[in-house]
Order: structure tokens, then C-alpha cells, then sequence
């Protein structure tokens, strides 16, 4: 595995950067975790696509029935999809790793093609990260 860097920022000011070798398991699992819901909403399309094309064959009575159920999943995956928009293009935009023109590209990218760019996000900023450090 690749060095990436985490930096926390303590009272002082000070930076640590820990490698994800150095990171304890909780901090891994909660990046994985967060991973795995940036990924959500692309499979869920893929699904959603075949569930569609394997239901128009039977007359719309299993799309019928199902319906309640893709419905919900969904609306939850159009508000899970939203809130990683939000929470990405927030934490690109103040991310100060960055210079400036990337964390607005960052920022327009999240939400002009946010199926595409969240799980990009995810491995390129978060899991990954960047040790690097900006001053503008």
C-alpha cells in the first residue's frame, strides 16, 4: 500500500502527518465505510437500469409490486447522493491541501458530474490525500 497522508490539526497549530499504516483501525473503517457510500450511487444506477429492462418484459406487474421498495431506496440514494455532494464540495472548498484553482475544480466538478467525481473524490482527497501543504 501507497503511503497517504492524514493531517490533524492540533490547538497549537501543529501538523502530524500519519501514514494509512500508522492509522488505527477505527479511522481505516470509517474511510472504507465512507467509501463504500460514495460508491453507492453509481451501482445503484447499474441496478436500477437492469431491475427497469428485467421488469418491461412481464406486462408491469413485478414492477408493480416492487415499486414501494425501488421507490424508497431511491429517494434514499438521491439524499445519500446529495449530502456527499454537500459534505465533498464543502471539505474540497476548504481544504487549504489545495491551491486554489483545484479546490474550485474540485467544487464544480462535485456538482456538475457528481455520480463521477464523488467516488474520485473519495480515493483522490480523502482516502489517498495529500501531504502537501498550501499558503494561498
Amino acid at each position: 500500500m501507497s503511503p497517504a497522508f492524514q493531517i490533524d490539526r492540533t490547538l497549537t497549530g501543529r501538523i502530524q502527518e500519519h501514514t494509512m499504516d500508522t492509522m488505527n483501525s477505527r479511522d481505516r473503517g470509517f474511510l472504507l465505510s465512507l467509501g463504500a457510500l460514495s460508491l453507492w450511487p453509481v451501482i445503484y444506477v447499474g441496478l436500477f437500469f437492469v431491475f427497469v429492462i428485467a421488469t418491461m418484459g412481464g406486462g408491469g406487474a413485478a414492477f408493480d409490486q416492487l415499486f414501494p421498495i425501488v421507490f424508497a431506496v431511491h429517494a434514499a440514494t438521491a439524499v445519500l447522493g446529495m449530502i456527499l455532494v454537500i459534505g465533498y464540495a464543502v471539505h474540497a472548498l476548504t481544504d487549504r491541501r489545495l491551491p486554489t484553482q483545484e479546490r474550485l475544480l474540485w467544487g464544480i466538478l462535485l456538482f456538475v458530474g457528481n455520480i463521477l467525481a464523488v467516488p474520485a473524490y473519495w480515493y483522490l482527497r480523502v482516502w489517498k490525500g495529500s501531504p502537501e501543504l498550501t499558503t494561498d
